[in-house]
């Protein structure tokens, strides 16, 4: 049914009771009265289904709203038709249309007769499919979007916004200083039209090594830098397959040296053609003629490269028939190839739509998913990343990295190895930046793998760039402080990649776009993200900036299928999704509550051995105080000069004794005792000194009278046992603090009880390593004892 006039710009469209919004530029262009089935919702209804030039708009009369961008739109299946899923099969009517969906819905749409239903579905699929009716990109929504949008400056975005900035990006790695610069040799793009226009190179490579090296590459994708690590200067590189011919023995002496100097930080300028092919043929040949053994030692000690091959090995092989291949060992010294085993397009195709079917009839199981192989994918794409950021980040090796032609698995592989090394892609504005430089820029073939405007049986569709926005989430899953940005963010990215309502995503590379005016005629999503409305949904308020390496954990187990994207649209699996999120906070808040638990209990451990200590410390400081007293009462009471007075000091049993002696007379002074005992942290009973000016000291050591060590020693006293040792005798070289902790440590050993120490003099000395904390200073009596 014809659409009356609507207004060219408007906020909505009225019909009756129904309000359909729009955006600028659009309008609604049909409608048809019908009734949806959306089992995945759990949503029957009868309303109008409107069609504009952006959308499909179901409003039932309940005013439930399902909508549908006709970008997003993957088949539109006639009855007796089987369906991109091959569900919804049974009781179909003649006047049904199936619709499913690039992000995972299907819904059955039913007439009220097959007449009705064939002139919408010739309409639905005029717009949604407009490549294959030969419509070109004019007729997507981008650019209608992008002439109204000029009369509404609310919905305005700057135009040509592009974050990434080669000039910029690569100064802010590091590449002044290093052995590479930024070339304008493909600035018409020549060199190779899937490349942008400015590519890093190493200084050395003249252009003829380039272009040499183009030609023996895939698609003219030769080696071109992508990354370079800021202190080591080691490199990540990206490049398509060699052709190397049907039997593998086809080589190109450009490109050898292209790939020597990646990773090569100083080389000689190398300006004719006869040098670089003299220089290739004397490493091969020194290689080649060299012993076996010896070589194959020397080829595993000496890997400066890695060659990170995301195909198998037998896919690599066979790849000779196509002219394909890969690298030989013998005609790349320094370099070793290593096969990812990453599946092709086809077999990644394969895999998403056995995930869809389980999406779409709402069957989450585990087991189900494994079969799928899906997360197998994930694991693999993962575990390769990994390696390529782990050898160049701890192992101190380059990197170069390709598949066959090198804008799928190889983009994905460089991309987030440079996402777990580099913190600044995991902000918000620098994952936008890594996304236009190795996806946008380096040629990803947007237009064929998402397909737009082409219908679902598409043999080079495929979801490359969703794969690797889903191992993205795995990570962020695993690690979410470290990223500014949140899942939000990513779901946001998928959202308009498909509904084509920005210009960003548009054809394959920037050759196509520029020559199709997309940057010039459409507007940037990435303006849009960075609105402040929506940038706040987008950021993660716990963000920590993480300098190091992320480890990702990349065991199947660790992986999960991301349900809050590709099962927000079911309720039962909303639910499911739900379910899992319950138990993983259960299990998070008793793990949690089980560590604040052990903590607090060392907290009342610590909080009780420091309540007494200090409880101890105050008992010292009474007890030193009152001995000290005594000590000088009995002082003043002797009459005896302080250079004939001697302390001397007894420790037994947790008691102290001293006894002032005479020495001028041998007279002994009565007997002043003191309980006392004090234990330090180590259990060490700590006896603190008083000092009695110029008065002689001895220091009395444990010691037996029947040790061989002991009875050559000056003065012993049998009866209490102690070695004695005056301060006269402490200044010898015998008795300096290493021999006096002889005497210390035998005396130990003997008694097997921690030495009493008294020393005498001015100077102070740490005797025990386990008593290192406390210094004992010289001129009075000081014992030390376990308690």
């Amino acid at each position: 049914m014809e659409c009356p006039a609507s207004p060219t710009l408007s906020e909505s469209f009225t019909l009756g009771q129904n309000r359909i919004p729009l955006y600028p530029g659009e309008s609604v262009l049909q409608f048809y009265p019908c009734s949806i089935r959306y089992a995945q919702l759990d949503y029957d209804s009868s309303g109008l289904l409107y069609m504009t030039n952006f959308k499909l708009h179901f409003q039932g009369d309940d005013l439930e709203v399902v909508s549908v961008p006709l970008n997003c739109i993957l088949s539109v299946v006639e009855p007796n038709k089987p369906s991109y899923w091959s569900v919804y099969q049974t009781d179909v009517l003649r006047a049904d249309l199936q619709i499913t969906t690039k992000d995972v819905r299907a819904m059955t749409f039913t007439f009220a007769s097959d007449e009705q239903r064939m002139q919408a579905q010739s309409a639905i699929t005029q717009r949604a499919f407009w490549d294959e009716q030969k419509m070109g990109y004019q007729t997507l929504f981008a650019f209608s979007y992008n002439q109204k949008a000029l009369l509404d400056p609310s919905e305005m975005v700057t135009r040509n916004s592009c974050w990434y900035i080669a000039e910029e990006e690569f100064e802010r790695q590091g590449l002044k200083d290093s052995p590479f610069h930024l070339s304008n040799i493909n600035k018409d793009y020549t060199l190779c039209p899937s490349y942008p226009k400015k590519l890093v190179f190493p200084k050395a490579a003249t252009e003829e090594i380039l272009r040499s090296s183009a030609q023996f590459r895939s698609s003219s994708r030769l080696p071109a830098i992508s990354w370079v690590h800021p202190q080591t200067y080691q490199t990540i590189s990206r490049c398509s397959q060699p052709l190397t011919g049907m039997g593998g023995q086809a080589f190109d002496t450009g490109d050898e040296i292209l790939v020597s100097l990646l990773y090569s930080k100083s080389h000689p300028n190398i300006s004719s053609s006869g040098e670089f092919e003299k220089k290739a043929a004397d490493n091969y040949r020194s290689l080649s003629q060299s012993d076996p053994v010896k070589r194959k030692n020397q080829e595993t000690s000496s890997v400066k490269l890695y060659i990170v091959d995301a195909r198998s090995h037998l896919v690599a092989r066979c790849n000779y028939v196509n002219g394909g291949g890969h690298e030989a060992k013998e005609r790349y010294p320094g370099c070793e190839v290593c096969f990812k085993g990453i599946e092709n397009i086809h077999q990644i195709r394969t895999s998403f739509q056995g995930l869809c079917r389980l999406i779409v009839s709402q069957t989450p199981e585990r087991s189900l998913i494994e079969q799928t192989g899906w997360l197998r994918h994930i694991r693999l794409v993962l575990e390769a990343a990994y390696f390529v950021a782990e050898a160049v980040c701890r192992h101190n090796k380059s990197v170069l990295v390709h598949c066959s032609d090198g804008w799928d698995r190889t983009t994905q592989i460089v991309s987030l190895a440079q996402l777990l090394i580099d913190p600044f892609y995991r902000t918000v504005r620098g994952f936008g930046i890594l996304i236009q430089k190795e996806w946008l820029s380096f040629g990803h073939k947007f237009g064929d793998r998402i397909g737009h405007g082409r219908p679902e049986d598409c043999n080079e569709q495929s979801p490359i760039f969703v794969q690797f926005i889903d191992v993205v989430y795995q990570i962020l899953r695993q690690y979410p402080n470290w990223f500014e940005f949140n899942e939000a963010y990513l779901i946001a990215l998928l959202d308009e990649l498909y509904k084509g309502r920005f210009g960003t995503f548009l054809m394959d590379n920037d050759r196509s776009r520029e020559e199709a005016g997309v940057l010039y005629s459409t507007h940037s999503i990435w303006p849009w993200l960075m609105h402040s409305d929506r940038i706040k949904r987008f950021t993660n308020i716990e963000y920590t900036r993480f300098d190091g390496l992320i480890s990702p954990n990349c065991t199947s187990s660790h992986l999960n299928v991301w349900m809050s994207y590709y099962g927000r649209y079911g309720t039962s699996m909303l639910q499911h999704q739900l379910h899992e999120e319950h138990t993983l906070k259960n299990n998070l808040a008793r793990q949690l509550a089980g560590e604040n638990a052990k903590l607090k209990m060392q907290l009342e451990r610590e909080a009780a051995r420091r309540s007494a200590y200090e409880s101890l410390l105050r008992e010292q400081i009474l007890t030193q105080t009152d001995l000290r007293q005594a000590l000088e009462d009995q002082i003043l009471c002797s009459n005896i000069s302080h250079e004939d007075l001697e302390v001397v000091v007894h420790c037994k049993n947790g008691q102290i004794t001293f006894q002032l002696k005479d020495l001028s007379h041998s007279s002994k002074l009565p007997i002043q005792e003191r309980p006392f005992k004090f234990c330090n942290q180590e259990g060490i009973v700590i006896i603190d000194d008083y000092t009695c000016p110029s008065s002689k000291t001895r220091c009395f050591l444990p010691c037996s009278s029947n040790s061989g060590n002991v009875a050559s020693s000056p003065d012993t006293d049998p009866e209490d046992g102690f070695l004695v040792v005056d301060s006269d005798t402490l200044q010898q070289q015998d008795y300096a603090p290493g021999g006096l902790q002889r005497y210390v440590t035998t005396a130990y050993n003997i008694v097997s009880h921690v030495p009493y120490v008294a020393q005498a003099g001015n100077a102070a000395y740490n005797l025990l390593p386990a008593c290192r904390d406390y210094t004992i200073s010289l001129g009075c009596a000081v014992g030390w004892l376990k308690s």
